[in-house]
């Protein structure tokens, strides 16, 4: 039994500073994960790599500074990006063979679609409800004077019946309304766009169109899988963006629904937490430390949930100090966590296994009487 461990990608382009940490923590999270799991554990970090050349490499540059201030190896050499490397094609070949199965999800044909005026990019099909506010290729604002409704060949996606136990796709620590985030997408979604960088569609026939982003960001870790033969790939997904990533996950086959999942965590209060001047945080550890938090589901944003959490990192902070590590999976069995392969006495990457790790962090913080240790 292995596992790889990734995170949906994060966009290169909107990385500014080595200190936006709030930014990579589920590059923390895939990471912080596999260290507890031992060698179980493969994790690899994901990145967006479309958009304006400098500014990616800019993005890039920062992220390594970021993740090396966390102290996380950012691998650079093994990691995913969008648009760089075999991912791309291997998206591709993943399109022409669910079009040639015998139960395609995904199809190209003449519709009528609604496009930017300035540049004719394609981004609904007609009659759809919602609409962005700019447009991806061009970034002219959609307003109504700036919509025309065309006819275009392009490449749509069918959405597929809700499933109550969540196994197509499979998502860990799921969020609590996902059925109603999955009910509001469309019964069929147009997936390919013009864009000024991204996955072209030429080689099916769709000169000039690329594939939607929300399909890129829903292979990575089914590709990352597939590449380095585990029997599944896990994604991390904020809670609230699982409807942007996870459904579109069908569009590249039954096949790679079968081999990955989805793991869900909540936004933490990185910034607020950081403009604390009572409290000198070490990065690595808090980093840690949150990722955990965030896997659990839980809204942290409010004031009792920073005291909270600054009491937990006090312990964890304790902890590192004695022991050199964050956890282990020796301080999980002493903790209880039952998320263990009784016949390898190795851990298992699911929901018991997720909740347990959340538990055995928190438990520890608790029964620590001076959480705040200098």
């Amino acid at each position: 039994m292995s596992d790889l461990l990734t995170n949906a990608p994060v966009g290169l382009k909107n990385i500014e500073s080595s200190t936006s940490y709030g930014k990579a923590l589920s590059v923390v999270a895939a990471w912080t994960l596999a260290e507890i799991g031992d060698t179980s554990f493969r994790a690899l970090s994901s990145w967006n790599s479309s958009g304006d050349p400098d500014r990616v490499a800019k993005g890039l540059s920062a992220a390594k500074e970021m993740l090396s201030n966390m102290e996380i190896d950012p691998d650079v050499d093994n990691a995913f990006f969008t648009t760089i490397g075999e991912y791309p094609d291997w998206l591709v070949e993943c399109l022409k063979r669910n079009m040639g199965s015998a139960n395609p999800t995904i199809q190209i044909g003449r519709r009528l679609v609604l496009a930017c005026n300035e540049c004719e990019g394609p981004f609904a099909l007609s009659g759809a409800d919602a609409m962005p506010v700019k447009c991806s290729c061009c970034e002219s604002t959609l307003t109504t004077q700036g919509i025309s409704e065309i006819g275009m060949t392009v490449m749509t996606m069918q959405r597929g019946e809700y499933d109550e136990s969540a196994q197509h796709p499979r998502i860990l620590s799921r969020p609590g309304n996902w059925k109603g985030q999955f009910l509001t997408i469309p019964d069929e979604i147009l997936i390919s766009r013009r864009r000024s960088s991204g996955v072209p569609l030429d080689s099916l026939g769709l000169s000039g169109l690329m594939l939607d982003e929300r399909v890129v960001n829903a292979g990575v870790q089914a590709y990352g899988s597939e590449v380095h033969d585990t029997d599944t790939g896990w994604s991390i997904v904020n809670t609230g963006s699982m409807r942007l990533v996870a459904p579109y996950l069908s569009a590249l086959g039954s096949e790679r629904v079968e081999r990955s999942g989805f793991i869900g965590m909540s936004r933490m209060p990185v910034d607020a937490l950081l403009q604390k001047e009572d409290i000198e945080f070490d990065i690595p550890v808090l980093a840690r430390l949150l990722a955990i938090l965030s896997l659990n589901g839980n809204n942290w944003s409010n004031e009792e949930r920073l005291r909270e959490i600054v009491k937990y990192y006090g312990r964890a902070s304790t902890r590192v100090k004695e022991s050199g590590a964050f956890s282990s999976v020796a301080d999980l069995k002493k903790s209880g966590c039952q998320g263990f392969n009784e016949a390898s006495d190795k851990p298992v990457l699911d929901h018991k296994f997720i909740k347990d790790v959340v538990k055995a962090v928190q438990k520890k913080a608790k029964s620590d009487t001076n959480p705040i240790s200098s």
